[in-house]
């Protein structure tokens, strides 16, 4: 059903997905202001995004859907780095701890599910074309079929003849959705907060909230401001070279579709396995100069028709993959992290904690921190008339 997440992704809908997106991003941003915990803020805000644009959900509890997550990607780590392990229904601690987490996402589907199964009821007298004006992600997915004469393997299955998903199916579909679509972009804007937190890259914060006042100037965040590339430049560049240094989709493997030779003679056999790392790429000294600093520089100049690949082919930066594969939802992520980064920036200044210097990364599903690390949130004077005084607040950024 991969054509039904693009039609939706590409479709007339995506100026009201960035209106909800720049509601929540602006309302739960200031919230963080208040937060000890500003990854955990991140995640959420990212997670109520993807829940409202997509599934027309709202998320209020956040931080508890953000832990489940947390505790399913941990265990299936544990059991993928161990060749032996008891099969899940066995009760040990480790296992009850997994399903119940995973029952609360599974709950939490299960409820995105009913909600859309209602809303297609209540728009049954509504004909085609209004239907798919207003549908959102998780009712187009329902209302989905198969065609026989393009999907052979599902026919042979008992899936032809325009069979819908499976619940099951479905199921998985959404999951995916939910989880790719705001764990790795937070983790994106904490690897950012992270390198801008430096003293001397605040030259680049403070473009940042220049862009984002031109931004309000001229009618606030839009699909056509968002699309210009000179509109947000330097907040894009930010990001773009934080994705760079910090890719969250650090690899992923690829079947060979056909025998191959490649350069140096290495042969690649059809249905062999390759793994495909853009983080070797990205840390390349044959394609970055200084490719360990983080400078946004980089990109504040472009050569094809799309700015976020900054000077360089889709062979070399490629942190959303590249190709027929690339990730189906990197425009959504794109104007999501504009929107979250520079609107969190114009409210408050971040700094590192004394005696910070450095933070290893491990690459595990995705590229995170090794371990936990702090930053120091001050509420910007100048913003908030209701503010009178600075609020000082150690931000805790756990994994």
């Amino acid at each position: 059903m991969e054509e039904t997440t693009l039609e939706f992704l590409s479709s007339q809908k995506e100026q009201r997905m960035l209106e909800n997106g720049n509601k929540i991003g602006s309302e739960t941003t200031s919230s963080m202001i208040n937060t000890i915990d500003v990854i955990k803020s991140t995640q959420s805000v990212a997670m109520k995004i993807v829940a409202k644009c997509l599934f027309s959900e709202d998320i209020t509890e956040g931080r508890e859907i953000s832990d489940k997550i947390d505790i399913c990607i941990e265990h299936v780590i544990y059991v993928i780095r161990r060749p032996l392990n008891l099969p899940v229904w066995f009760p040990t601690r480790r296992n009850r701890r997994f399903r119940k987490a995973l029952k609360v996402l599974d709950d939490k589907i299960a409820a995105f599910t009913k909600n859309a199964k209602d809303r297609q009821q209540k728009t049954q007298k509504n004909n085609d074309n209004e239907r798919s004006k207003t549908a959102d992600l998780l009712e187009m997915l329902l209302a989905a079929r198969y065609e026989d004469e393009k999907d052979k393997t599902n026919k042979d299955s008992g899936k032809g003849g325009g069979a819908g998903l499976s619940s099951s199916e479905l199921r998985d579909e959404i999951m995916t959705l939910f989880l790719a679509g705001h764990d790795t972009t937070a983790l994106a804007l904490s690897w950012t907060l992270w390198f801008i937190s430096d003293p001397k890259h605040s030259v680049w914060v403070d473009r940042i909230r220049e862009e984002y006042d031109q931004i309000k100037a001229t009618g606030g965040f839009n699909m056509r401001a968002l699309q210009d590339p000179e509109a947000m430049k330097y907040t894009r560049a930010v990001l773009c070279e934080s994705l760079r240094c910090r890719p969250p989709a650090y690899a992923a493997d690829r079947e060979v579709q056909e025998d191959t030779i490649l350069p140096g003679g290495i042969q690649l056999k059809r249905k062999d396995l390759i793994l495909i790392a853009p983080i070797c790429m990205h840390q390349s000294t044959k394609h970055f100069d200084d490719p360990k600093e983080w400078c946004p520089e980089r990109f504040l100049e472009w050569k094809s028709n799309d700015p976020w690949d900054g000077p360089f082919s889709r062979s070399v930066y490629m942190p959303f993959g590249s190709g027929r594969k690339r990730c189906i939802g990197w425009r959504f992520a794109q104007w999501e992290m504009l929107v979250i980064l520079s609107t969190l920036m114009k409210h408050v200044d971040i700094r590192r904690m004394p005696g910070q210097h450095e933070i290893k990364s491990t690459a595990v599903v995705t590229l995170r921190p090794e371990e936990g690390f702090q930053l120091n949130l001050e509420f910007r004077k100048e913003v908030g008339e209701e503010k009178t005084e600075t609020t000082k607040i150690n931000g805790e950024l756990t994994y």
